[in-house]
């Protein structure tokens, strides 16, 4: 199970707001904030692309993504 918040704090770290992910991931503000708070997920290829947005920004490999 991927840890969201992690996932979006360390894209915050790195300049990524989250109306920036709002819009890539074609989603509202309040839809990642729910994500980023464990309320609900995002779906499967939102979630992938999430992923890989983050691997790209902290420079980690897509395999070792944040874990709960």
């Amino acid at each position: 199970m991927v840890d969201w918040f992690r996932v979006f704090s360390d894209l915050k770290g790195r300049q990524v707001t989250v109306r920036m992910l709002a819009r890539k991931a074609r989603v509202s503000i309040s839809t990642i904030n729910a994500w980023k708070a464990g309320a609900c997920e995002p779906r499967y290829s939102t979630g992938v692309m999430l992923i890989e947005l983050w691997s790209r920004r902290t420079g980690t490999p897509v395999d070792k993504f944040p874990r709960v």
